[in-house]
């Protein structure tokens, strides 16, 4: 078997961690990614993580990056003669996971912010509609971005 955290697990048994899953096989795991989550520009985001820019929101549903087009949005890229910029926000960065690297037990981190079950490192920021949010050790702080409607 293989021994992970203190425990024992046999051959055929599998681990999921960040966007790859370790499976056992005799003495050894062996890495492979999450079908799951979704790879954009090289990085590896789990299923259910959202991230917009101006008219849509994106998120990532088992593998799959689905669009949803925001109606406040569509009214202002008609009054802005269409979107300036397309700055591409990520709600929830994962570090995307190498593979074959050693397992390591993540270690829970004093000043991070849980969303969900997902674990926001000090100091990054998210947007959700016209929210800003952010993690301050610890702690969520929400601000509303002005001219946003």
């Amino acid at each position: 078997g293989c021994m992970y955290g203190g425990k024992e697990y046999s051959t055929g048994e599998t681990i999921a961690y960040g966007c790859s899953i370790h499976q056992c096989e005799l003495s050894r795991f062996v890495s492979y990614p999450d079908p799951t989550c979704c790879v954009v520009d090289g990085s590896a985001y789990p299923s259910g993580s959202k991230w917009q820019d101006e008219c849509l929101t994106y998120y990532c549903d088992s593998g799959l990056i689905k669009k949803v087009d925001r109606q406040i949005c569509k009214e202002k890229c008609q009054e802005d003669q269409g979107c300036q910029g397309n700055q591409i926000e990520f709600q929830i960065q994962m570090q995307p996971m190498q593979l074959m690297q050693p397992i390591q037990q993540p270690q829970p981190c004093q000043s991070c912010c849980m969303v969900g079950a997902i674990t926001v490192q000090n100091g990054q920021t998210w947007m959700d509609n016209c929210n800003a949010h952010s993690c301050n050790q610890g702690a969520i702080s929400t601000s509303i971005i002005a001219n946003c409607k």
